[in-house]
C-alpha cells in the first residue's frame, strides 16, 4: 500500500476529523466568553488559530515588513550555554521571565511579551565555476518588550512552522528503526552517522524517540499539537497543563481562564480538552499528501539525470528515499529522521533535549515545490529563498555534499533541482 492512497475513515474517525478541522481553522477567543467551547485564548499568545501559522495558500501581503512579521515565524528562547543544567524532562532551559517562546499578543490588560524585527544580511559563497551563491541570514531584533530585557544568557532563535505533510507515516515508524538506522550509518561512515533524539513524553510520563519538529524534539503528533496549542495560543491541555506565564508576569497569572461546558465538568480543567486535542491531532495526521508535480517527457528525463546526481553526491545517506511503517506501509519522505550536525552556519541558540545547537533532524524533501508555491523559505528559519541557497548552507556532516553540489556543472545543478522539486 502506498502512502498517497486516500484514507478511509469509520464514522467515528470521520467525526473526529471534522471536529479537528473545525478547531484547527476557527479562531479561539479570550475568556470569559459566551463561546465556551472556544474560549481560553492566551493570556499570552502569538496566534488565535492553528491555520493562521500553517498557511495553505500564498499570502497576498508580504510575510515580513519593517513593522510586521507573520505568525509562521516563531521566536524561541533558551539559555543555550547552560543547557546541561536543565532537568532531563525539560526541552530546553527557558528565559526566567519570558519562558520558552516570545508571545507577540495578549488579552485584555495583560502586557504582551514583545515583538520581533527581522532583516536579512547577505554574503556570497563562491562556486568552483567562478559563480557566486548568495547566502542570507536573519538579523533578529526585539522591541516593545513588556517585562524588561531578556536575560543576558538567553539566546533568540527563529523557527518557521513545519509543513504538515504525511505526519501519520512518520509517527508510525517503528521505534527500533532509529537505533538500527543509526547503527547502519555508523558502520557505513562514522563521520556521517546520525542519531535519534531522546525526548520526554509528558502524556505518558516517560522518555521516547523524537520524531517531529526541526530538532526531532516531539515524540508524537498529539504532543506536538499540545505543545503548539500552549506556546502559540495559550491553550492549556494534557501536554502542558499550566499557562505559559512566569512568576514575573503578574497580570498574566491573574487573567481569567476558559470555562468548561457543562458536560465536560468531570474532565480536567484545560482550555483545550483532551478529546478536542486528539481530534486536532487526528486531523493533521490525516491531511492528504499534496500530489506530485506532473512532468513533461523532457522534464522527466532531466529529473532522472538529477536523481543520479543526488545519489552520486551521497545525499541519500541522510535523505533516505523510502521508509516503511510498523504497519508495512511504504512512503517516500526522503529523510532518515535522525539528527545530524549541520555545522556552525546553521547553528542557532536553541538546543532541544539531546539535540545540540547545530544538530537538526534531516528535513524531508517530499513535495518540496509547495514551499515555493506558498512563498515560504527553506531551512528551519526560512532564511533560504531557493533550494540552491538551502544546499549551500549545509555544513558539518553535510560539508562534502555541499562542496560536491557547488562544483556541479550548470546542467547537472539544473537537473538536480528539477529532481528535488519532483519528489
Amino acid at each position: 500500500m502506498l502512502a498517497a492512497e486516500q484514507a478511509k475513515f469509520t464514522d467515528e474517525e470521520e467525526d473526529s476529523f471534522t471536529e479537528g478541522r473545525s478547531f484547527f481553522h476557527i479562531p479561539w477567543v479570550a475568556a470569559p466568553s459566551s463561546t465556551t467551547a472556544r474560549d481560553g485564548l492566551g493570556p499570552l499568545f502569538s496566534s488565535n488559530t492553528c491555520a493562521s501559522c500553517h498557511i495553505a495558500k500564498k499570502q497576498k501581503s508580504p510575510l515580513i515588513t519593517d513593522s510586521f512579521v507573520h505568525g509562521l515565524y516563531v521566536v524561541r528562547l533558551a539559555q543555550f550555554e547552560d543547557h546541561f543544567k536543565r532537568k532531563t524532562e525539560q526541552i530546553a532551559l527557558p528565559d526566567p521571565v519570558y519562558g520558552h517562546q516570545l508571545s507577540s499578543k495578549s488579552i485584555g490588560t495583560v502586557p504582551l511579551e514583545g515583538k520581533v524585527k527581522l532583516s536579512k544580511k547577505s554574503f556570497n559563497e563562491p562556486s568552483s565555476d567562478g559563480t557566486q551563491v548568495k547566502l542570507s541570514q536573519w538579523e533578529i531584533g526585539t522591541h516593545q518588550m513588556g517585562y524588561g530585557p531578556l536575560d543576558s544568557k538567553t539566546g533568540i532563535s527563529i523557527r518557521i512552522t513545519p509543513p504538515l505533510i504525511g505526519l501519520k507515516y512518520i509517527e508510525n515508524l517503528p521505534e527500533e528503526y532509529f537505533a538500527e538506522e543509526s547503527k547502519l550509518q555508523t558502520e557505513a561512515d562514522p563521520e556521517m552517522a546520525g542519531k535519534a533524539n531522546k525526548v520526554y513524553d509528558p502524556v505518558n510520563k516517560t522518555f521516547a524517540i523524537g520524531k517531529f519538529g526541526w530538532k526531532a524534539s516531539q515524540p508524537f503528533i498529539l504532543v506536538q499539537s499540545g505543545d503548539a496549542a500552549l506556546n502559540d495560543m495559550g491553550l492549556t491541555n494534557i501536554v502542558i497543563e499550566n499557562e505559559s506565564c512566569t512568576q514575573f508576569q503578574k497580570e498574566c497569572v491573574e487573567a481569567p481562564r476558559g470555562r468548561r461546558l457543562k458536560f465536560e465538568m468531570h474532565l480536567p480543567d484545560y482550555d483545550l480538552p483532551t478529546h478536542r486535542l486528539e481530534s486536532i491531532a487526528f486531523y493533521v495526521a490525516n491531511l492528504p499528501l499534496p500530489p506530485k508535480k506532473e512532468l513533461t517527457k523532457e522534464e522527466l528525463k532531466l529529473s532522472e539525470r538529477g536523481k543520479k546526481v543526488f545519489i552520486e553526491l551521497q545525499c541519500v545517506f541522510c535523505h533516505k528515499p523510502s521508509l516503511t511503517t510498523k504497519d508495512g506501509v511504504t512512503f517516500e519522505p526522503f529523510s532518515d529522521f535522525l539528527l545530524h550536525d549541520m555545522g556552525e552556519g546553521l547553528s542557532d541558540k536553541r538546543p532541544e533535549f539531546e539535540a545540540s545547537v547545530s544538530q537538526w533532524r534531516t528535513a524531508p524533501l517530499w513535495r518540496n515545490y509547495t514551499k515555493a508555491e506558498l512563498g515560504l523559505g527553506y531551512l528551519h528559519d526560512g532564511r533560504a529563498e531557493t533550494l540552491i541557497e538551502a544546499i549551500a548552507w549545509h555544513g558539518g556532516q553535510a560539508q562534502k555534499a555541499k562542496e560536491g553540489f557547488l562544483s556541479l556543472s550548470e546542467e547537472d545543478r539544473e537537473a538536480l533541482l528539477k529532481y528535488l522539486n519532483s519528489l
